[in-house]
């Protein structure tokens, strides 16, 4: 606790601990005795403590349907006897590796790429739509 006094004195920073309902009883203790010697409180930092419960309690909830994982398909694929579908493969991570996709089917002029939430996967629409594959412009849906 001296170090927390220290910045909140010393250095002038407006210190927020933020602790848990479970926290150990002397601590609470020591986070009530935290005290800030400001002559003119609009210019010299605060001290704020407050409980993780009180601090979340305002937030808004989390959209579960953005953590759901979602899946586009590129189409328009080169189909080539000299053009191996591995390299069609590589490239198509190549470009999506940087979105957080991940290639999982490539059949004929058509690939799936999934993602770990719609965000990510309107992102990748964004960018890659029209993208260069072997001389092809892709399409994503």
């Amino acid at each position: 606790m001296p170090d927390i006094a220290d910045l909140n004195n010393r250095k002038k920073y407006n210190v927020v601990l933020i602790y848990p309902d479970q926290v150990n009883a002397s601590l609470r203790i020591s986070l009530q005795k935290i005290s800030i010697k400001a002559p003119d409180p609009l210019i010299y930092a605060t001290s704020t403590r407050i409980s993780y419960a009180e601090f979340a309690l305002d937030l808004p909830p989390r959209n579960a349907i953005q953590d759901c994982e979602s899946m586009v398909v590129v189409s328009n694929l080169p189909t080539s006897q000299h053009l191996p579908k591995s390299a069609i493969r590589n490239r198509l991570s190549q470009l999506f590796e940087n979105t957080g996709g991940r290639v999982q089917h490539v059949f004929g002029k058509s690939a799936s790429v999934s993602f770990r939430n719609q965000d990510m996967a309107r992102r990748a629409l964004k960018r890659l739509d029209g993208e260069d594959v072997f001389g092809n412009k892709i399409t994503i849906r």
